[in-house]
């Protein structure tokens, strides 16, 4: 991430989005560093596809998000909408019927895959505002770069989460 974000720095040369500071930090910090993170986090106490699949019900909470809007917002007004739980019945449609069964051990990283999952919808949320205004390569760059420095305090070089079921080979 970070190794992107330099490279993306280097390439675009983005000047910083002034006005915009506390959002990008937010959106960097919480969003992308969070949701990266508590998904990590979440694979070392469960698993992979459990994590993923949590995780990605951020599409389904940014929807329900988005439709709770306040009528008068910019998002209420936007051409071609159609009416409030429009989206929410959209993304349910991808969802997989049967929920979702845990067991004691898994409970831990199904809290944290929702923690990642409500930051990705974070994510989500607030980098549309910054894109919108300040355009896609100054919030990608300055995003990916900024959000990468928590999780190399977190993470240095060599040191990583372990899973919770350590690969075995077979014999």
């Amino acid at each position: 991430m970070a190794g992107g974000g330099l490279l993306l720095l280097v390439a675009f040369r983005p000047a910083w989005p002034r006005g915009h500071s506390r959002l990008l930090i937010a959106v960097s910090v919480v969003g992308i560093a969070g949701a990266q993170y508590t998904w990590f986090a979440a694979i070392a106490k469960s698993n992979v596809a459990l994590a993923t699949f949590v995780q990605y019900s951020a599409v389904t909470m940014t929807a329900s998000l988005a439709d709770a809007a306040p009528p008068g917002s910019a998002h209420a007004q936007a051409p071609g909408r159609r009416g409030r739980g429009r989206n929410r019945r959209l993304a349910a449609r991808g969802r997989v019927p049967g929920g979702l069964h845990a067991s004691r051990a898994d409970q831990a990283g199904v809290l944290l895959a929702v923690i990642s999952a409500v930051a990705y919808s974070f994510y989500l949320l607030g980098s549309a505002r910054l894109v919108r205004d300040t355009g896609a390569r100054p919030a990608t760059a300055w995003g990916l770069s900024i959000g990468s420095l928590p999780l190399l305090v977190i993470f240095p070089r060599g040191r990583h989460i372990r899973p919770a079921i350590p690969w075995s080979s077979p014999r």
